[in-house]
């Protein structure tokens, strides 16, 4: 079944500790709180013209599957349910002024790691159902390459034009803007396969919020 990451955070006067089954350390200078990070039970502050940056955030208890047989082809018609999902809101309190997001993560292309970045929209109702069919849109992003290296070099521009496509939406005082992020080990990718099953990787992201006014 889908394993979705749940971490519950912590916040200090200087530092942030987050954990769970992952953790992260939060760096950020006080100012004008524009907007709040969250992702599932994480809580904190963004702070105008300021990038909070999610250090070392650890990625551990990962499904990893065969690139062909399972990413590609998903023989068994299991790769939808394998997904790690990470769910990240970003929230815009009601003083905040009109603003654009960029996000960044380091390293889309990883060993080891899969990744899938969708926009899921802005201001989700209860009734949104999150996008669970990750096969069906890899397919679109994927089809037309041949070797797995073409396949791995489109999956992480198709993931940085999202990332860049987020930058251009405006967003409105007391919204809140929903990303997810699907995550695969990669078995083939591995540098090392021996005790592959208790390693962990890290996930490095940069959010920052932006009066968009400022912005052209």
């Amino acid at each position: 079944m889908k394993k979705y990451i749940i971490v519950i955070l912590s916040v200090l006067l200087l530092t942030g500790s987050l954990f769970s089954i992952s953790f992260a350390w939060f760096t950020y200078i006080k100012r004008k709180s524009v907007a709040t990070f969250v992702s599932n039970e994480i809580l904190v502050d963004l702070e105008v013209n300021d990038a909070i940056f999610i250090d070392d955030y650890v990625l551990s208890d990962l499904a990893f599957v065969d690139f062909q047989n399972d990413f590609i082809e998903d023989q068994y018609g299991l790769i939808d349910s394998l997904a790690s999902s990470i769910i990240i809101n970003i929230e815009l309190s009601n003083s905040s002024p009109l603003s654009r997001h960029f996000i960044q993560i380091q390293e889309l292309s990883t060993e080891g790691l899969l990744l899938l970045i969708m926009y899921e929209g802005l201001d989700l109702t209860s009734e949104h159902v999150f996008e669970s069919s990750y096969h069906a849109l890899l397919m679109t992003i994927l089809s037309e390459y041949a070797t797995k290296q073409e396949m791995i070099d489109a999956l992480e521009l198709y993931n940085s034009s999202v990332l860049e496509g987020l930058s251009t939406i405006l967003v409105y005082p007391g919204s809140v803007m929903t990303i997810q992020i699907a995550v695969w080990g990669d078995y083939d990718g591995l540098i090392e396969k021996d005790g592959y099953l208790s390693d962990t990787y890290r996930l490095d992201l940069t959010i920052e919020s932006i009066n968009a006014r400022g912005v052209s």
